[in-house]
């Protein structure tokens, strides 16, 4: 009798320590498996875990054959660094152009100024050559007619030679003045030539530096050009860079 109590005490507390626990041949638990997925094309180079096997967060999984994202990182800083060059470059250009073309209109004007006053100033003295030439030519005009005039009385001794003589040297220095005077109207003619044609290439000179706000305007829009090609180049080094860490899935 005493056996069968103590067997069944025992029975109890087996019964109480297994009672929680399901025993079964074919049990299954709950897990949580996530797909690995690359967010950029290459070769797979190295697997660092197996199939279903446990990794905690950060683990390096899978590794991508980097060279060519490594390249593409290496033109993109070039890239970058020839249009951040560039930018620079023609930012400088615009506080430049300002300057230049401010100097330019003041100086144009100014030759504009000296250049209308130079052409006034030539085109004086053609018209003194041309007064200096009529008095020449009047003066040897009356030179000829003394020489006319005296040569017959001299002839007939009616004068003296020697008043005949002089008036053919002074002929002879009339005739000379009206060449130099002709010269001069030639040399002066030329002079107003050559003033009207510096005017005109100083005009030309003064409507291009009147340009100036176009210029700078320019200037101003391919600075601004040149910004944003050097932003499009940071970003795209970003996102090359970007690529590179994408290299290594974790």
């Amino acid at each position: 009798m005493l056996g069968l109590i103590i067997l069944i005490a025992i029975s109890v507390q087996l019964y109480r320590y297994y009672a929680p626990w399901e025993s079964t041949d074919d049990a299954q638990i709950d897990g949580y498996i996530y797909p690995v997925n690359s967010r950029i094309p290459g070769y797979v180079i190295r697997v660092t875990v197996d199939d279903n096997q446990y990794v905690e967060a950060g683990t390096v999984l899978v590794q991508l054959d980097p060279k060519d994202y490594e390249v593409a990182v290496a033109n993109a800083r070039a890239v970058l660094a020839n249009d951040e060059a560039s930018a620079a470059a023609v930012s400088i250009n615009v506080p430049l152009t300002s300057v230049n073309t401010s100097a330019q209109l003041s100086s144009a004007q100014a030759d504009v100024e000296n250049g209308n006053a130079a052409v006034v100033a030539a085109e004086r003295s053609f018209d003194v050559a041309q007064a200096s030439l009529r008095q020449a030519e009047a003066n040897d005009l009356k030179a000829q007619d003394d020489v006319n005039r005296y040569k017959p009385l001299a002839d007939k001794d009616e004068i003296p030679q020697q008043r005949y003589t002089q008036a053919v040297n002074t002929e002879k220095a009339t005739a000379a003045a009206v060449e130099a005077a002709r010269a001069s109207v030639s040399a002066a003619e030329q002079g107003v030539a050559q003033a009207r044609a510096r005017l005109e290439q100083i005009q030309a000179q003064l409507r291009y530096a009147e340009t100036a706000p176009q210029q700078i305007s320019v200037q101003r829009s391919r600075a601004q050009a040149a910004a944003a090609e050097t932003q499009r180049a940071a970003a795209n080094l970003q996102q090359a860079q970007l690529n590179l860490q994408y290299t290594t899935i974790v």
